[in-house]
């Protein structure tokens, strides 16, 4: 088979990628736990929110800042797109139900408007409701709340993980046949700890950050994936009993009134019912003849 330059083809755990004169690169696949994220982001905003108190521990407005600015800028977007999409469905759903036609429609259009009125205001405030409860759980989101034993439990997990990334990549532990004798295996932990010791206290505290961050993240963001679909789930769920309760409270007067024939209809009425009478008549007196 012929290549050509710049094809690129795998073999499941290497990347070819061809060149020039039959020759090619060769790319060894990286696991995924070796990547390391480049924390250097949080390391400037601890350097420009750094105080002369307890300078060498975590800045607690810079965590519940961060945190603030990730609910706003990635939950709130997907859960305003999700009441909107309720609101849609919800909506549709109301104004198709009531789209019929019939003589009882035709005959009291007054109170068609009125059934529809009050569905659409049921329907609303249900809406208007769950945008406030889910405003208020992403307005509580933003005060973190920490004292939760998942979280904890993912911090101690995730404290020292990558200085054991670190120490299994130097020691090709993911390599077979690699064997140290205790002189080098010593020389290379040494030269692991050496390189976090070199580290200067805004990288370690940007680390330490970074961790806390993603363990707090993956607790917080179950919470805001479990809440807001059951808010929106509990409009469709009382949108049928919440309409039922506005129908029932509606008014004898406001239905005497709806239910009301208009003068056109009334006098078409009396127009037909005097003619009936006529044909009556005539055919009585048919009857009678014959």
């Amino acid at each position: 088979e012929t290549l050509e330059e710049d094809d690129v083809w795998s073999d499941g755990s290497k990347v070819y990628i061809a060149r020039k004169n039959n020759t090619f690169d060769l790319l060894t696949l990286i696991p995924i736990n070796r990547i390391r994220t480049d924390p250097s982001w949080l390391q400037e905003k601890i350097s420009e929110n750094r105080t002369d108190d307890l300078a060498c521990f975590l800045n607690v407005d810079i965590f519940k800042s961060i945190v603030a600015d990730f609910i706003e800028q990635d939950w709130r977007p997907h859960c305003s797109t999700l009441i909107n999409q309720t609101s849609d469905i919800v909506l549709a759903a109301v104004s198709g139900s009531l789209l019929v036609k019939s003589s009882e429609v035709e005959r009291f259009p007054k109170l068609h408007a009125l059934i529809q009125l009050q569905s659409s205001r049921a329907a609303r405030a249900l809406l208007v409701k769950a945008e406030k409860q889910v405003e208020a759980h992403l307005m509580m989101e933003e005060h973190p709340y920490t004292q939760d034993q998942v979280l904890f439990e993912s911090i101690a997990a995730a404290r020292h993980r990558s200085l054991k990334r670190e120490m299994e990549v130097a020691l090709r532990l993911d390599q077979e046949g690699a064997v140290y004798d205790t002189a080098a295996i010593k020389a290379i932990m040494e030269g692991v700890f050496d390189r976090n010791r070199r580290k200067s206290v805004e990288q370690h505290l940007a680390e330490d950050m970074e961790i806390v961050l993603e363990s707090y993240g993956t607790v917080a963001t179950k919470r805001v994936i479990d809440r807001s679909p059951m808010i929106c789930w509990e409009v469709f769920r009382s949108l049928v009993p919440s309409i039922q309760d506005t129908l029932w409270n509606i008014t004898d007067a406001q239905l005497e009134d709806c239910m009301r024939d208009s003068d056109d209809f009334s006098q078409q009425y009396k127009d037909l019912t005097e003619e009936l009478e006529q044909m009556n008549k005539a055919l009585t007196i048919f009857q009678s003849i014959v």
